[in-house]
């Protein structure tokens, strides 16, 4: 005859071994400290007579403030500096902010004026510079990313945000406009991200977030060289990922899906937007403050374990459709 609560005590002891692991994975405990939790929760199953052990481990835990540490540092970023390319406007301004809720100080690369944004990252009590730098000259590039260092005394993380949202049909579009899009969109993240390595490798640590799009991912008619160059972007994302890892930099990518900027509310007509809108998994486009959280948390030390991801965050629009050609 089976014995039936001697079986349920197996399945028991070996559930609440996974529970353990997974608390452990959730609140983010060290390596020791988890080999600990775990080697201390299987000896009370294994010597005890069949009794739940959850309070004693939730008793134990509480003694040695594990996980605590983790939990509380999770997503800020006191003390840290950034950098926002692009931020005077659209999903850079929305991020920049984010940073500096979250503790950063923050410095933003911009051919248009950040005044404004520089005002709100001082009202949330950091330090904000606004710098007028054009990302495709390697120069005001690298002397713009030296004077951020000197004036907050580190740079921690970049987030290359700074592009441009052009559209031409494949075969009428010009070389000129081919190399413009190109230069902004993959060659300014490549001089911003060698000049700010500089000091990120001097102290083996660093954060770098690279605006992508959900573009790379589904393509769009009449913007072949856009989605190229972000394609290209997450291509870049993954090999600097292996490359500086080592190093203790981590670098990801994010691909926001249509959002309700400036530049695509100028660009799209209302009715086509309403069209793709309908089509979100989320009914509903992106807004700049979307992007805010993800940015944030993936410069934290809360995502130390997280390089070379190209993370969807996009309403699901890349997994509903892809956008085909009128006919």
């Amino acid at each position: 005859m089976i014995d039936v609560e001697y079986g349920f005590y197996t399945y028991y002891r070996r559930y609440t071994l996974y529970l353990t692991w997974l608390l452990c994975e959730i609140t983010n405990v060290k390596l020791l400290r988890r080999r600990l939790i775990l080697n201390f929760v299987y000896d009370k199953l294994k010597n005890s007579s069949r009794q739940p052990v959850w309070t004693v481990m939730w008793s134990r835990c509480e003694e040695q403030n594990f996980g605590k540490e983790a939990v509380s540092s999770m997503g800020s970023l006191d003390g840290k500096a950034a950098i926002v390319t692009g931020g005077a406007t659209g999903i850079g301004r929305a991020v920049a902010l984010g940073l500096a809720r979250e503790g950063a100080d923050v410095a933003i690369f911009d051919i248009r004026d950040a005044a404004d944004t520089v005002k709100e990252v001082k009202s949330s009590g950091r330090r904000g510079e606004a710098l007028k730098v054009d990302v495709t000259k390697k120069g005001e590039v690298v002397a713009s990313v030296d004077r951020v260092a000197s004036d907050f005394g580190r740079l921690d993380i970049l987030v290359n945000n700074a592009g441009i949202y052009p559209a031409s049909p494949f075969l009428e579009t010009s070389e000129e406009e081919m190399d413009t899009v190109f230069a902004v969109n993959l060659k300014g993240p490549f001089l911003c991200t060698q000049a700010a390595l500089k000091h990120m490798v001097s102290r083996q640590y660093g954060r770098i977030i690279n605006v992508s799009s959900a573009q790379a991912l589904i393509g769009f008619a009449i913007q072949a060289h856009y989605t190229a160059t972000k394609g290209g972007i997450a291509a870049v994302t993954r090999a600097l990922a292996a490359e500086f890892g080592p190093l203790g930099i981590t670098v990801n990518a994010i691909t926001p899906g249509l959002t309700t900027t400036e530049t695509v509310v100028n660009y799209f007509p209302s009715e086509l937007l309403a069209t793709i809108e309908k089509r979100m998994a989320l009914n509903r486009l992106g807004v700049a403050e979307d992007y805010a959280g993800i940015v944030a948390f993936l410069a934290s030390d809360a995502a130390s374990y997280i390089t070379g991801a190209v993370i969807p965050v996009d309403g699901g629009m890349a997994t509903c459709f892809a956008m085909a050609p009128e006919a």
